[in-house]
């Protein structure tokens, strides 16, 4: 597929459809992202199409200094773990009025949205784990507008509804992401019925993908592949 794209829009157009999208990612992360108070991007560091953001209840009013306590000070544990739910609710949310529109406000849809819960593991040292024995994880909502018919309105358009997500639950709504497919898991936050296969790695830079990323659409990294991960980082 890449060699056919180049072959059709040559070195020069490829190039152009790339920065394309490089534009609108720039335009959420340092526009629309960075002028909500309660929304912060988390994956900034990263140059690639993908934004990963959080986006807390309107109660926060300094989205990137809460996330950078949570991130790193393990006083913040519970903190972090309401706010991952929130994540999760807010994608279970969206995917509900997805597949049931007569349950949305509105007409339209959150574009080109996901989740994943495995973005990272928190800063915390190596004995702060949860009830399960396990590191603290950061979740994220998750942005990939690789598409050339995207414009920042889309990208306005994407955050409005995720705050509306948010305003939704705020007040009270329980998401109810159900699905009418059978033994097809949940697209978002239920994998309790799937065991996926895990395609190791022994990069020190990444953890490992599951098979659920196909199911799902999620693109989580496995917390296996994390905890080696923050095993490796921690031995260098």
């Amino acid at each position: 597929m890449f060699w056919a794209t180049l072959k059709y829009l040559g070195a020069d157009g490829f190039r152009s459809f790339l920065g394309g999208i490089l534009d609108i990612q720039h335009y959420f992360r340092d526009e629309a992202i960075a002028n909500e108070p309660t929304a912060v991007c988390v994956n900034d560091s990263d140059h690639g199409f993908v934004t990963l953001f959080w986006v807390y209840f309107s109660t926060v009013t300094d989205a990137a200094a809460q996330y950078e306590r949570e991130l790193n000070d393990p006083a913040a544990k519970d903190e972090l773990a309401a706010n991952n739910k929130l994540q999760e609710d807010i994608a279970d949310l969206l995917w509900q009025w997805y597949r049931y529109p007569q349950e949305k406000p509105g007409d339209d849809y959150a574009p080109y949205i996901s989740y994943t819960s495995g973005f990272r593991p928190a800063n915390y040292p190596e004995e702060v784990v949860d009830e399960n024995g396990n590191p603290y994880f950061i979740y994220a909502v998750k942005s990939y507008p690789m598409n050339v018919n995207i414009t920042y309105e889309v990208m306005d358009d994407l955050l409005r509804l995720v705050l509306q997500a948010r305003d939704a639950i705020e007040a009270g709504t329980v998401p109810d992401a159900r699905d009418d497919a059978g033994s097809c898991p949940k697209p978002y936050s239920n994998f309790g019925s799937i065991r996926p296969v895990e395609c190791g790695s022994n990069a020190t830079e990444e953890a490992s993908a599951t098979s659920d990323n196909l199911l799902s659409g999620i693109g989580r990294q496995s917390k296996k592949g994390l905890k080696r991960l923050l095993k490796r980082r921690r031995q260098q």
